[in-house]
Order: structure tokens, then C-alpha cells, then sequence
């Protein structure tokens, strides 16, 4: 859990071998503590498929020393993480003693399979929903839990708590002559916890919803703002299969823009922002070489 294993452990023996002797050691490990329970949505239903993790109270998560390389990481992922099972029940196992928050993650509208169906931007702007037990939206407000060493702590309860979420929704548009600006990414920082997060993509005509959003202040941040089309394929690559979807070519870009939102007991709607040309664009990255594309169809910042 983060020790330099260039360096003697405490409580650990030194092994010392000679040539042509047979040396031995006797190596004592302690049970891990393990912690269980379920995830239920607020009228009861349990939720499946929520990724079920456990993270430190306080400070960085502890990560394994880099001499162990993947196979380090794999155990401590295998140990650290669970997906609840149909009837919202989760079990962790293997966790060392200390102060932990149970957190859930959710995939909340967010797009999934291969295929032309398949945009890469719109899933990277869709952030999974994550929830913190017992009922926390927040890492400030969640109840941290004690684990001591070979402890099995069971019934811990996790709610997703959907009566006290709302939506944001708007339109992304140029200042201009007010089109909708077909691709952009809108997120919501909350102003008092920054690691808070809520985004998504615009649609083909430049309307967003940004879904369970907490009462509070934010701040609406649209980036990487285009006009785009469909780029055109040569007849040669026209059998080419397909991962991530049609590709598309940028025509013109857009400035960032800000404004500040206030969400008190109902759904916000009107988030109209209007972005001004960017006069000198960065160019997009070739999702579509980086995973096997072809190269005609490259996103050129215009």
C-alpha cells in the first residue's frame, strides 16, 4: 500500500542466502478486512450494475509501488472494486485496516457497444453519476466507515437518492447568427466542491441536458465547441470497418464560454449560451487514426 519495496517493512524479516545452503522463512500474513452490504434506489428497488468501490476518508488513494507494475494494480482493482449484483448487493474484500467512503458509480445516459452507433466524444463527455453511502452526493457529506484488520463488516446500506436531483438544459448556439452549434461539451463544477462534476454532449442542434444535478451554485463551462460534418471517404476505404462511428471534419471552431447557474428545487431551463468564432483553433485529436482509421477522414481545425 504504497511502501517502497526497495526498502526493508517493518515487521518483516530479512532472508539471508548463501551459495550452496539451503535457507527458509516463514512469512505471516493478516486476513484482510472485507465490507458488504447493497445499493437501493430511493423508493427501495436495488440497483445493478453500479461499480462498488471503497476509497480512503482522507487524503490520495495509496497506490501500489511501481516495481510490482500491473500485476499490483490488478490485485488491488480486483480487492478495491465490485459491481452489484441484480439485487444491488456488493461485497469488497482483501482492504487493509484504516477510514474508508463506500462509493458507487453509476453509468447515468451515458452511450455503450461498437459500432456506427458508437460517438467517442459524446462518451467522453458523459460523466458517470457518483454517489457516496450512505446517501451523499458529495465527499464532504458521506460517513466514513473504520475498518480493522481481519474485520467483516456487513449490511452497509448505499441510497441513490433521485428525488433531490434535477436538470439543467439549454442551448449551445454562435454568437453570430444563433445556429446551434452541433458539437460541444457543457459541464457543471459545482462552485463549493470542485471535484463535483455533471456533463454532457449537445445534440445536432446545439440542445443540452445535463441530468441529476444536485441543489447548489455551478459554474456552466462549454469547451470544445465545432461546427462539423461528415468527412468524406474514398471509395477504397468504404469496406473499411467502423469502431467509433462516422468520422467527422471540423468547419469552424468556437471560444470557450462560462455562466453561472443556481439550482434550487426544480428543473433549470433556458441555459442559452451563444460562444464567438475562434479565431485561432487547436486542432482536434485523430480519434480515428489513435484507434485504426483511416487517414482521409482526419478532424482538421479550420
Amino acid at each position: 500500500m504504497g511502501a517502497d519495496a526497495k526498502k526493508p517493512l517493518p515487521g518483516v524479516p530479512i532472508v539471508h542466502v548463501t551459495a550452496e545452503h539451503a535457507t527458509s522463512a516463514d512469512v505471516t500474513m493478516d486476513r484482510g478486512a472485507a465490507i458488504s452490504g447493497s445499493i437501493s434506489w430511493d423508493d427501495g428497488s436495488p440497483v445493478s450494475g453500479a461499480m462498488m468501490a471503497v476509497v480512503p476518508a482522507k487524503g490520495d488513494a495509496a497506490q501500489p509501488p511501481t516495481q510490482f507494475g500491473m500485476l499490483a494494480m490488478a490485485g488491488m482493482l480486483s480487492s478495491l472494486m465490485n459491481i452489484s449484483d441484480d439485487q444491488g448487493h456488493f461485497r469488497l474484500s482483501g482492504l487493509p485496516p484504516g477510514d474508508y467512503l463506500v462509493q458507487a458509480t453509476i453509468q447515468a445516459g451515458q452511450q455503450s457497444g461498437l459500432g456506427a452507433g458508437m460517438n467517442l466524444g459524446k462518451m467522453m463527455a458523459n460523466k458517470p453519476l457518483i454517489v457516496f453511502g450512505p446517501a451523499a452526493f458529495h465527499k464532504g457529506d458521506a460517513k466514513p466507515v473504520t475498518l480493522h484488520t481481519g474485520e467483516d463488516r456487513r449490511d452497509e446500506e448505499v441510497t441513490l437518492n433521485l428525488g433531490g436531483l434535477h436538470s439543467v438544459s439549454g442551448r449551445v448556439t454562435s454568437a453570430e447568427d444563433r445556429h446551434g452549434i452541433n458539437s460541444a461539451t457543457v459541464k457543471l463544477q459545482d462552485v463549493q466542491d470542485k471535484d463535483f462534476v455533471r456533463s454532457t454532449a449537445v445534440d445536432a442542434v446545439g440542445g443540452f441536458t445535463v441530468t441529476y444535478v444536485p441543489a447548489g451554485t455551478y459554474t456552466m463551462k462549454v469547451s470544445d465547441a465545432e461546427d462539423t460534418e461528415p468527412a468524406k471517404k474514398s471509395d477504397k476505404d468504404k469496406d473499411k470497418p467502423k469502431l467509433f462511428g462516422p468520422d467527422e471534419k471540423t468547419i469552424r471552431s468556437y471560444q470557450d464560454g462560462k455562466l453561472n447557474v443556481i439550482v434550487i428545487d426544480s428543473d433549470l431551463t433556458d441555459q442559452n449560451i451563444g460562444l464567438a468564432v475562434d479565431k485561432n483553433p487547436k486542432a482536434t485529436p485523430d480519434f480515428g487514426k489513435l484507434f485504426g482509421g483511416d487517414d482521409d477522414a482526419k478532424p482538421k481545425a479550420q
